[in-house]
């Protein structure tokens, strides 16, 4: 389970959504720990679409993390459903005068068909089923990707989170890839950098995340070539080869002059 703005319940900030497990829970940022379990209500339709689109990510987050997990969260929820009115208890009918002063043996006045006939209740339509049901369905997902490692035996941690709003209808993808590592071994070097994905023609849950594995292999491939470049050309020009009169400098006379004076 993924805790992200994503999984925020709209009218309970600190509930968060579990569409896999079709609950929500209350989320303790404190204790790092989830309570209150309760039922999450989903149209189906939506459901159906976003079971698709979390095994091909599930699919692809095996495949290209280490030890990545993945989620999808629907772009809405369908509002719980009311409670059920609660009918009152039928009240007791208190014997009239007329009643009780006939003998036992008489019987009681006849009524009409009319009032014995009960008025027809109202029929309260309860189940949460239809009231889920008659909610638009919903063909827009958030996709969250998060791959974390860790060695600080060896200096280094490391975080990949990816965020994408799929939108099924349209075919598009939108959103952003945030990279941040850190080496402190002797030192303490960091890199943070975040960059915006759009992508178009993805009508289809697997071909919205082929495009984003592609999208993310691009941008890795991209890093690569820049951290190459960072060694060859850019640490180098933050320090001149030579000094200024372009000639080296003889440290064993400089050594000598220090010793001599």
């Amino acid at each position: 389970m993924i805790i992200c703005a994503a999984g925020r319940l709209p009218d309970e900030p600190q509930r968060f959504a579990d569409p896999r497990t079709r609950q929500s829970f209350a989320f303790d940022h404190m204790r790092v720990s989830l309570s209150d379990a309760a039922p999450l209500h989903v149209h189906d339709e939506t459901e159906a679409a976003r079971a698709e689109l979390e095994r091909e990510a599930e699919a692809y987050t095996a495949e290209h993390y280490a030890s990545g997990v993945c989620a999808v969260f629907p772009a809405s929820y369908p509002a719980p459903p009311a409670p059920a009115p609660v009918e009152p208890a039928p009240a007791e009918v208190a014997e009239t005068d007329e009643q009780a002063m006939l003998p036992d043996d008489e019987p009681p006045p006849e009524t009409t068909e009319a009032e014995a006939t009960p008025a027809p209740a109202a029929i309260v339509e309860s189940s949460s089923a239809a009231v889920v049901e008659a909610t638009p369905a919903v063909r827009t997902f958030t996709l969250a990707i998060v791959g974390n490692r860790y060695n600080p035996a060896n200096f280094w941690t490391g975080r990949w989170r990816s965020l994408y709003t799929v939108d099924l209808e349209r075919g598009t993808v939108e959103g952003t890839i945030a990279l941040q590592t850190h080496y402190f071994e002797a030192g303490n070097v960091q890199l943070a950098t975040r960059k915006a994905i759009r992508i178009d023609g993805a009508a289809t849950a697997k071909d919205a995340v082929k495009r984003i594995g592609a999208a993310e292999k691009a941008y890795q491939l991209a890093l690569n070539e820049a951290y190459a470049d960072m060694t060859e050309r850019s640490f180098k020009e933050l320090r001149r080869a030579l000094p200024v009169h372009k000639q080296k400098i003889d440290w064993n006379r400089v050594r000598q002059c220090s010793r001599s004076s």
